[in-house]
């Protein structure tokens, strides 16, 4: 009776494992570490059956993206846009355009100096000859005073007045720093050389103190052929102004072509004399001048045909007014500016005579 109970119960447990092998092909949405065991033992005739606890899953955790929104860079507002759509436009009757001195960084720094020093209403105009000269008494420069004097200018963060900037300041459209100076030049016949010394200097105060120097060079046309200057050979006496232009170092006028007294020829002679320079200086550096420096410092009595005939808007002469002797803005004489002398190698100029470069550009800054 007991064999044939445990014979019963071996054959249910074979049907079982029959019928559980059968169901797990079937299930097929129940992982199989999930199921039950069911473990048959023929030795004990026992049916065991033995729950298998079910090994979690590892999910993978949901991880937060942090979207960052950039913030946009403020835009600066262009300054002096009127006053540099004007400057753009001389350059353009100039037929030289000079990126340099229309760059923002440019007129950034303009505004950063008129609001440390205020605006000017006069300026200091000083007439060289060069940066090396002895012309008659009270009246001299050498390349080491000459650099001194360029350097306490930087040194003090002086704006170096361009040919365009002094049209926009005595004819009263452009404000200007109270520290600005106007440098002007009627060269000799040994130009190339005083305006190598230029450059090269010109650019190594540039890497000092990160802006350019300004010189406004008014050429006297005749002797600067080879076949009129030796010294101009290979046409060395012409390069040497355009790299001047080039590097941003130089605007040129013309100071003539014959260097007459003005006063004393007609209207005809100075207007061709005048005429013949321009010419010549727009052939050799295809630049087209609207300002002139006076021979003599005379100033033409024939306005009305420098502007009308000629083009001409700006004239430097010397000792030009009866009060004092600075450019103003709004000018009266836009024809006749004047010019004082800089330092000579003493340190005193002759005009005003006995006042070092400090004390006339403090005067100029006095209302």
């Amino acid at each position: 009776m007991e064999k044939k109970m445990n014979a019963k119960i071996f054959g249910l447990c074979v049907i079982l494992v029959i019928l559980f092998a059968g169901c797990t092909r079937m299930v097929t949405d129940i992982e199989v570490e999930n199921l039950p065991t069911v473990t048959c033992t023929s030795e004990t005739e026992h049916l065991t059956i033995t729950e298998t606890v079910p090994t979690p899953t590892k999910t993978q955790q949901a991880t937060s993206t942090v979207t960052v929104t950039p913030t946009p860079t403020p835009t600066k507002n262009p300054v002096f846009v009127e006053e540099r759509i004007k400057i753009r436009e001389l350059m353009e009757k100039y037929n030289y355009i000079d990126s340099y001195q229309l760059s923002d960084e440019y007129w950034e720094k303009m505004g950063q100096r008129i609001d440390l020093y205020g605006v000017a209403n006069k300026i200091v105009s000083l007439e060289f000859h060069g940066d090396v000269y002895d012309m008659y008494p009270n009246y001299a420069m050498t390349e080491e005073s000459f650099i001194k004097q360029i350097t306490y200018l930087m040194e003090n963060d002086y704006h170096f007045v361009t040919i365009h900037e002094i049209q926009g300041f005595v004819y009263g459209w452009l404000n200007l720093p109270a520290r600005s100076v106007i440098l002007t030049t009627d060269p000799g016949r040994m130009v190339w050389e005083s305006n190598e010394r230029m450059v090269e200097n010109f650019a190594e105060l540039e890497k000092i103190y990160g802006y350019k120097p300004h010189m406004n060079t008014f050429i006297v046309t005749q002797g600067l052929s080879e076949e009129e200057n030796y010294h101009c050979k290979d046409n060395r006496c012409w390069l040497s102004y355009t790299k001047g232009v080039e590097n941003g170092y130089f605007s040129l006028g013309t100071h003539t072509h014959w260097h007459n007294r003005h006063n004393e020829v007609t209207e005809y002679s100075a207007m061709s004399d005048i005429k013949m320079s321009q010419e010549i200086i727009f052939e050799n550096t295809g630049i087209q001048v609207y300002a002139l420096s006076w021979p003599y410092e005379i100033c033409s009595p024939y306005s009305k045909m420098l502007v009308e005939e000629l083009d001409i808007t700006i004239g430097f002469g010397g000792w030009s007014k009866t009060t004092d002797n600075y450019v103003y803005i709004l000018d009266n004489q836009p024809l006749c500016l004047p010019r004082l002398f800089p330092e000579n190698p003493n340190g005193l100029s002759g005009r005003p005579k006995g006042m070092s470069l400090a004390e006339m550009l403090d005067e100029a800054r006095e209302k």
